[in-house]
């Protein structure tokens, strides 16, 4: 047994990442949030490197590594069409939309198709969370695609300019698109999503995205807890196609993704860059 350090992208140049420089991520990020007045629970998903213990050859696994990269070369992503019927809906002033519809059904069932065949998700082998992090136990894959951002952007620019103006204008999406599957018995404790900095123009991150790709499942619903104790949850219910930005950084509500108890639930996501 030893300690594999994989790089989510998937990119054989990138698997040599120290592992005393992604704990230091870790710690500081930890510290950050304690230093804000914010829960400290923290999810991994921004980390970009994922430590596992694994029985195997290195060379085996940066030979993996390898083949994965060159099959998504080699398999573009599917097509999203232009909608002029899109409409932002508003579920919380300055934190929290839904635009229904924003992929249709044909699109959907082809990036859960496209994930499945060229970039399926990874199993979560985690028994437990880490010290001031949340429960997780969903499977995901994440690959640096800025063709892929782009082209969803174009999709959700005409609508979101002004209403995600809050600070700072937005200004596209990271380029690091990730995929979740819920499947029976999968949940995401409470926690809040951090900012990032996008490795193509240095800026930074301030809100989530995330597509839900199918409806059919029970349970799944992403649950967010108002600051103001007396206010009632927020609760969306995934429908297939719909997308769902919520603020994070400081601003970030505390939120889950409930435990999901029958079928699976498949989400795609990426975060909004301003500037």
């Amino acid at each position: 047994m030893f300690l594999r350090k994989l790089q989510v992208q998937t990119s054989a140049k990138q698997l040599d990442i120290h592992v005393r420089t992604a704990q230091r991520w870790s710690d500081n990020m930890f510290i950050k949030r304690k230093k804000t007045g914010r829960s400290s629970i923290l999810h991994e998903e921004h980390k970009q490197v994922i430590l596992e213990y694994i029985d195997e050859n290195p060379s085996a696994a940066l030979e993996q590594s390898k083949k994965e990269e060159n099959n998504i070369r080699s398999s573009p992503f599917p097509r999203l069409s232009t909608k002029n019927y899109l409409e932002l809906e508003e579920l919380e002033p300055e934190q929290i939309y839904v635009i229904p519809n924003f992929l249709n059904a044909k699109e959907c069932e082809s990036v859960i198709t496209y994930f499945t065949k060229h970039l399926p998700p990874k199993e979560n082998t985690s028994t437990r969370p880490k010290k001031g992090e949340a429960f997780r136990n969903n499977d995901r894959q994440a690959m640096e695609d800025a063709q892929v951002a782009t082209e969803l952007w174009k999709l959700l620019e005409p609508i979101v300019q002004e209403p995600l103006r809050v600070n700072k204008r937005p200004i596209g999406l990271n380029s690091n698109i990730r995929i979740y599957r819920y499947r029976k018995g999968h949940s995401f404790g409470p926690h809040y999503d951090d900012s990032v900095q996008d490795k193509h123009t240095g800026l930074w991150t301030e809100w989530t995205l995330l597509v839900y790709l199918n409806q059919d499942m029970l349970g799944g619903e992403t649950v967010f807890f108002p600051d103001r104790k007396t206010d009632p949850p927020i609760v969306v219910k995934p429908q297939r196609g719909m997308a769902l930005l919520h603020r994070h950084g400081t601003h970030c509500l505390l939120h889950e993704a409930k435990q999901v108890l029958q079928g699976e639930k498949w989400v795609l996501r990426s975060d909004v860059v301003v500037g």
